[in-house]
């Protein structure tokens, strides 16, 4: 860290000669003007020392009967130094510099690693709402907390974790790992089985409708996406849809994104007895056919217990393998 910070203010080496080289070494230290590195030569010392303090030392090299004279500049100040007379140029460095340390605080790729069992397009669609899409700024988010919640939300997450890779978001999942059922027909020759269900409807739902929508357009230019609004809201769905230039039927880099955040409306309201009846029906049904398609239903009962908020359904089914 010393030597990247002297880089950057720059330094020079120099020599001491031809005049009293201790006193030179002395006041130098008297007066706090620090050299560093210190050699003897012929006819004197050589060292270095930072830009500012080496201005101080013509005048303690005169009274101590010597002079000082540079054998080598370094520093970051040597290089800018025939930029000084091009200020467009460093001006448009600068601005170049801000652009894109701009654009890295935004999200450009989202990246899923691990996943087998659930889809792409339902992590996708559920990072997004939770603010981990393209186009979205990093610090919008709490990571930690959004891996706490996707393995409290998904029962086949293990373990999540959302890296940062330069402007990428990489979603490493381990997904858990379930035994499998033993083979009761193989394993001890029984032809049939048992199996239980259970379906949980809740009296109180709730329908989403759309209330509004609003559409952001940016500007794909190669590695820049630029955006043609200036504060962009986040609603509850977003849709995104890209339409690249092309010529001759070659997809160009170049193209315009169309965002349309759509804001959700949320209605509550209560099933009736013989609603919620059928809806546990359903769900059980459902689960049924999930759970049991691979065997034959030899015999099932099926049995039903209400209260005020919701409704259970068991399913108790004795079952065998499909030749």
């Amino acid at each position: 860290m010393i030597r990247l910070f002297r880089w950057i203010l720059g330094y020079v080496e120099f020599e001491f000669t031809n005049g009293f080289y201790e006193g030179f070494i002395n006041d130098c230290f008297e007066q706090s003007a620090e050299i560093k590195g210190i050699t003897l030569i012929e006819n004197g010392v050589k060292a270095f020392c930072l830009i500012p303090c080496y201005k101080r030392l013509h005048r303690i090299a005169l009274a101590n009967g010597g002079r000082v004279h540079i054998t080598k500049k370094s520093g970051l100040p040597f290089y800018l130094h025939p930029l000084k007379d091009r200020i467009g140029f460093a001006v448009g460095a600068f601005i170049f510099v801000v652009i894109i340390s701009f654009l890295g605080s935004f999200i450009w790729n989202v990246e899923l690693v691990g996943n087998k069992h659930i889809s792409d397009a339902e992590l996708n669609e559920y990072l997004s709402y939770n603010g981990i899409r393209v186009g979205a700024m990093w610090g919008a988010t709490d990571r930690n907390e959004l891996c706490w919640k996707m393995m409290s939300d998904f029962d086949d997450i293990a373990w999540v974790h959302i890296n940062k890779i330069g402007t990428t978001a990489r979603v490493e999942i381990n997904e858990t790992k379930k035994a499998p059922e033993p083979d009761i027909d193989r394993l001890q020759g029984i032809k049939a089985q048992r199996k239980e269900l259970e379906a949980i409807a809740y009296k109180k739902q709730s329908k989403i409708t759309v209330a509004k929508a609003k559409s952001y357009y940016r500007i794909r230019f190669f590695v820049l996406d630029l955006p043609l609004y200036i504060k962009k809201s986040s609603g509850d769905i977003e849709e995104a849809l890209v339409k690249n230039v092309k010529i001759n039927g070659v997809t160009l880099p170049i193209g315009i994104t169309k965002y349309t955040e759509k804001y959700l409306n949320s209605q509550e309201y209560d099933l009736s007895a013989q609603e919620l009846e059928a809806l546990a029906k359903k769900k059980l049904a459902l689960a049924e056919k999930k759970e049991l398609d691979e065997y034959i239903i030899v015999n099932k009962n099926v049995e039903i217990e209400a209260d005020e908020d919701k409704c259970i359904a068991r399913g108790a089914y004795i079952v065998k393998h499909k030749e």
